[in-house]
């Protein structure tokens, strides 16, 4: 478990990390460095090659990772602690860059990745639905599809007569393309839920932001590409039908 993988799709070769659930779920909740040192050792005794122990947690899950005291939170009561142990060489276990261990240390076999999401409530996420399980959430999607489309459409017309995605203006609608993409925006609970209706009009603005910076880049920039004929960008032009991420 403890080392990276390789799966494909297409030809696209992918490397796989996986993640330790029980270190995770422990470090959500509230850790001890020797007790995560112990941890480790326990379960990585007798490899015989360089292990990659890696935990996954979104930040602002949690009360502890949100702990205003800051001896008493993730960063003053584990990691500070524990960077403080590494360096006086009290630990086995040291934090690495993927990117370093992957070099050193090269994806061993091929597995097959079987689609799903994160478990959450009671749905293993096989489905997507806590994303896409509502029609407001699937128009969403569609509406960032199609901006998608039109940004791979604009940097393949540029391409050829500029220098593609180094331009400013196609960097900075990726970056608000990227933005709406996150599944942060299209998660949620049934439409109409309390917790669903008090998350609603943050995400649904931010996401609409994202959509409408990038979109409007794309526009003006077919605008100009066109001579200045905006008629002739009409199918470009943003917004596309009122689509909002979830009710």
């Amino acid at each position: 478990m403890y080392r990276a993988h390789v799966t494909e799709y297409g030809r696209a070769k992918i490397k796989v990390i996986p993640r330790d659930r029980d270190l995770t779920d422990a470090q959500e909740s509230g850790l001890d460095p020797v007790w995560f040192e112990g941890e480790v050792r326990s379960k990585t005794a007798g490899a015989s090659q360089p292990c990659l122990v890696t935990t996954w947690t979104d930040g602002e899950n949690g009360g502890w990772f949100r702990q205003m005291d800051g001896a008493a939170g993730f960063w003053g009561h584990f990691f500070a602690p524990y960077m403080e142990r590494v360096r006086s060489n009290q630990m086995t276990a040291r934090p690495i860059s993927l990117s370093r261990f992957l070099a050193e240390n090269p994806p061993q076999g091929k597995v097959e990745v079987q689609t799903g999401a994160w478990n959450v409530g009671s749905t293993s996420g096989y489905d997507f639905s806590q994303w896409a399980g509502w029609v407001s959430q699937r128009k969403a999607l569609e509406a960032i599809w199609q901006l998608s489309r039109r940004y791979q459409e604009c940097t393949r017309s540029f391409s050829a007569h500029r220098e593609g995605i180094t331009d400013p203006a196609l960097r900075r609608a990726r970056e608000c393309i990227l933005r709406a993409e996150t599944s942060c925006y299209l998660f949620g609970e049934m439409p109409g839920s309390p917790s669903s209706t008090r998350k609603s009009a943050s995400r649904t603005n931010g996401w609409t932001n994202s959509c409408s910076e990038g979109g409007a880049i794309l526009y003006e920039m077919l605008v100009l590409r066109s001579g200045g004929k905006r008629g002739l960008c009409r199918l470009w032009a943003w917004p596309l039908p009122p689509a909002r991420p979830y009710s």
